[in-house]
Order: structure tokens, then sequence, then C-alpha cells
């Protein structure tokens, strides 16, 4: 079994998901923006020995809902993190925050002195008027989509802005930072982020860039270890830290430093150990011991839908997606969206995880329907046994393995174009062409990013069986079932 495993919570109208690790002393991380829960898995490896370790998606970043109705204050996200650690039954929480997340840590601790023992700030921001006046709306531009699919080009050219320039939109020499360029995934793992969490993104970003740092510090009870790798941008911010007592600014060569002094720090300051509470919610991750399968809906689902190679949950049809008659349970396949079960190598081991999957979801495969699209369609009949093994047919992937010049992206983005229009996708002739409407750009978003997140390697074993006409998209559920 994985030692850091996903959780997804209900913490009022909102949906949070979270990484959990290790037991004992509880520790709370909180990631910067427009990342997610997952750029903080390094340090969770670090400190999960030692302490019951919690990094959520904050709100509008990762696959958390966002704040309703979206507001920039630093206030509100705290709120909403106490929300959070009510649920989780935690008292006492030591924090941890990197940028973004170490404004709302800091802000947690002041606002919230009970339910802090100490906090760690990674790269606190601490802004003159003159770089406030800097840090526009250029800074936070829109994450919107555009039917040719070029803003996809502007994104990756954004992702290496920010790895030379900062502030990555005044693009001069003075601003220059020179970050190492060599590896493609971590430009493609920022754009990642961008699309997953979209323009909400801004949100959180903009509450932490308006909240005033340095008065907040000082009225902050907590023993506050201010720190920052010397390669970090914000590591020049650290003298800028006003003194106080609870407060200790420190320089780290560079982030293994930073955990090894913030593992410290918890361990000087503990809270009391805790056991953590993880209600039911209509979505949630069912722990197999290939990995985790996401699935959202009700336990006893009277019916099961599933969706087609390089796909997710999140393209279900329109009822399917609200519960129609609130029985409809959505299943993410293994290697697909948020499933981290990988897809199997053979159609008897993917038989097996899926019906043990469904059964731990609380399905009884006697008494369900199940249907699907495209390959959704063939794992259905597999289940039920109308058909004894996958049939492939010989299939064009696209190539979206992260490169150099983010060509991928428009590959993606520009096979779901295609896919929705014709089948198989590269026959592009008449004779293949489908009786569908084009999705709309927000729907081309959805696909376009769950084929990236699906991967090169996952797409490549799964594509060639998708074999079935595509359902146009917002159709009823019945309407699905039966173009699947």
């Amino acid at each position: 079994m994985v030692a850091v495993k996903q959780a997804m919570v209900r913490v009022g109208a909102r949906h949070v998901r979270l990484l959990v690790a290790g037991r004992g002393a509880p520790a709370l991380l909180l990631h910067g923006s427009p990342n997610n829960a997952d750029a903080l898995l390094p340090l969770m490896e670090r400190l999960r020995p030692d302490f019951l370790v919690i990094a959520p998606d904050t709100p509008g970043n990762g696959a958390s809902d966002p704040l309703l109705p979206e507001q920039p204050q630093a206030e509100r996200y705290v709120d909403a993190l106490v929300a959070l650690l009510d649920v989780l039954k935690l008292p006492q929480v030591a924090v941890y925050g990197f940028h973004t997340g170490a404004v709302f840590a800091a802000e947690l601790a002041r606002r919230h002195p009970s339910r802090v023992t100490a906090a760690v700030c990674d790269g606190y921001p601490l802004w003159t008027d003159a770089e406030a006046e800097e840090l526009d709306e250029r800074y936070l531009a829109p994450v919107a989509p555009r039917a040719d699919g070029t803003h996809l080009s502007s994104l990756w050219s954004r992702a290496i802005d920010q790895n030379w320039y900062f502030p990555w939109h005044l693009r001069d020499e003075a601003r220059r930072i020179d970050r190492d360029l060599n590896d493609s995934r971590r430009l493609h793992e920022r754009v990642m982020d961008l699309l997953q969490a979209g323009d909400p993104f801004r949100t959180p970003y903009a509450a932490a860039l308006k909240a005033d740092g340095a008065e907040r510090l000082l009225e902050v009870k907590a023993p506050t270890l201010i720190t920052s790798a010397a390669a970090d941008v914000l590591s020049q911010h650290l003298p800028r830290v006003p003194g106080a007592k609870r407060i200790r600014v420190e320089r780290s060569e560079d982030a293994e430093h930073v955990f090894a002094r913030t593992a410290d720090w918890f361990k000087r300051h503990p809270p009391a150990r805790s056991k953590l509470a993880l209600p039911p919610s209509l979505r949630r991750f069912i722990d197999l011991p290939q990995g985790q399968i996401y699935v959202a809906g009700e336990a006893a689902a009277a019916a099961v839908w599933l969706h087609d190679a390089g796909e997710s949950s999140a393209q279900a049809p329109s009822e399917a997606a609200n519960g129609a008659g609130g029985g409809v349970l959505r299943l993410d396949l293994p290697g697909h969206g948020l499933s981290t079960a990988p897809w199997p190598e053979t159609d008897a081991e993917l038989l097996e995880t899926l019906r043990r999957g469904l059964a731990a979801a609380g399905v009884d495969l006697r008494n369900c329907a199940i249907s699907g699209k495209g390959l959704g369609r063939q794992v259905t009949e597999l289940i039920n046994g109308d058909r004894s093994a996958l049939e492939a047919q010989p299939m064009q992937v696209p190539d979206i393995a992260p490169r150099w010049d983010g060509g991928h992206l428009s590959a993606a983005w520009h096979f779901s174009r295609f896919r929705s229009q014709y089948q198989p996708w590269f026959q592009r002739g008449a004779g293949a062409r489908l009786a569908a409407p084009l999705p709309s750009v927000e729907a081309l978003q959805q696909k376009t990013f769950d084929v990236l997140r699906t991967g090169q390697g996952t797409l490549a074993q799964t594509l060639p069986f998708s074999l079935s006409t595509p359902c146009p998209d917002d159709v009823d559920f019945q309407a699905a079932n039966r173009c699947s």
C-alpha cells in the first residue's frame, strides 16, 4: 500500500481533496499557488515517520472546490482551513506553508492561536509599495480557454517566463533569475496546475498578495520559523521580517535544509497526538493494493457510468454527473483522472481491480446497471460477462509526452477536437465524420486536461480499446447510454 494516500472530505457545501500520511502529532502543510498538495510530497515523506501529515488542496486549486462567492481575502481562506480541521477533528496542528501557503499559515496562527502550536513560513512575501504595484492584474493573468487552443501555448510561454523573470510578466534583464529549464516535465506540471484550477486559481493568489504581512506577523503568538532556500526569489524578503521574540528568521541552503528545519521546529513545538477523522463523502477514494480508485456517487448506487480512454468521470453525461435519481456512481478508471492505481497489464487484473473497487464502494453488481462510453463500454461488458477480453483496433496515438516547446499541449487539444468529430479520430475524411456538434471550449479544456493527465503511456495502452461512437456533450443520461 502507498505511504501517502488521497482523501476527499466534505466541508460545508464544498469538497476538499487532501493527502494524508503518517501518524502522531498532526502537521498541516499548505502549498503555494497555483500548485496543489502534490507539490508537498517530498516534505510529506520527510515528516511522515514522526507526524500525522495532512496536505489539502486549498480552495480553488487542485481538486478542491473554490470558495463561493469568490473574494480575495486571506481571512476567508483561513476560516476554510479551520472548518477543515473541525471536520477532521484536529484541535491543534503545527503548520507549514510555502509562498501563498506561508501567508495562510501565518494568518491561521494569528487568527486562531489556540489551534497552532508552531508555524513554518517557507518563502514569506513582504512586498514594498513599489513591488506591490508591479504585481497587478498582469501577474495574475486569466486562464481562459480559446477555441483555437492558442491559450495553451501562452500558458507554456508563461511557465518558461516564470523560470526566467520575477515577476514573470516584466521581462527585462534586471529581473532575470535564470533557473534550470532542462526538465520539460516541470514546466508541464506548472501548466497542468493552471489547467486543473482554471481561472479560480487567481483568487487565493490575490488573497495572499493583498495581505499586509508585516503587521500580521507581529500578532502571531505561536513560535514561527520564517525561512527560504537561497535560490528562492523570496529569499530576498527575509531581511524585511519584523523583529519579534517568537519569530526566528533563517536562510536555508536548499529545499532539503528547509525540510530538515521544519521537522526540527515541529518536534520542538508539537501539538498533541490526534487520530484523524475522515467522515463519509459522496466523493471518495477506494484503497486497493495497486493504489487508489476515485469514485463519486452514493454507496448504494443503482447505476454505474464508466468513461472512455483518456477521459475521466468529470466528463460523465449531465444526469450521471449530477447523480440522476440519486443513484448513479461515476468512477475514474485505473490510470485515469484522480485514480492512482495504474492501468492493469491483463484483462483479468482489470476485472479483479474494478470488481473489488466497486464492491468497496458499496455497489452490488447483481442489482446495478453498468454502462459506459468507448473503453468504458467494453469494460462494462467485461464486468457483466458479455465478453471475455477487451477488443483492440489499430489506432494512432497522439504524441502528448512533454516536450521543450510545449507542442504536446496543442497536440492534446486538437486530438480532443478531432476525436469529437471523427471515428476513429485519425481518419479525418467524410466517411468517418460523426453526427455530433463540436464541444464547447470549456468541454474541450476538460477533455484536453484529462488526456494530458492520463499521459502518453496509459493513453497508448487504452486508446486502442476506444471502439464506440462518442456521445455529444450535454445529453441526458439515457441518451448517453444508447450512444455508448
